[in-house]
């Protein structure tokens, strides 16, 4: 480490030393703000564990995923239900 990387590291050590007290003020508000943001993050993580389960428990069971025919059963009725009001505006 050269001289000048030594005083500039001092310098930065000895500004953390030297910085006064902040005299804050946290109202009620900014605290529930907080509060409210890290249990919508910790309850997303929740759901997104719960939505990525099976591909963790694959992954360390070594086990293949069989795909879901969920979404296919949506989307044929989906299709069905647009056919039967197609249907309906034709009468």
């Amino acid at each position: 480490m050269s001289k000048l990387e030594k005083r500039f590291l001092f310098g930065l050590f000895f500004s953390f030393l030297v910085v006064p007290a902040a005299q804050a003020y946290l109202d009620p508000a900014s605290v529930t703000f907080l509060i409210q943001t890290m249990v919508a993050a910790l309850i997303g993580a929740v759901f997104m564990l719960r939505n990525y389960w099976t591909r963790i428990k694959a992954w360390f069971g070594k086990k293949e995923i069989k795909p879901d025919d969920s979404f296919n059963k949506i989307k044929t009725s989906v299709d069905a239900s647009s056919d039967a009001s197609v249907d309906r505006q034709e009468k």
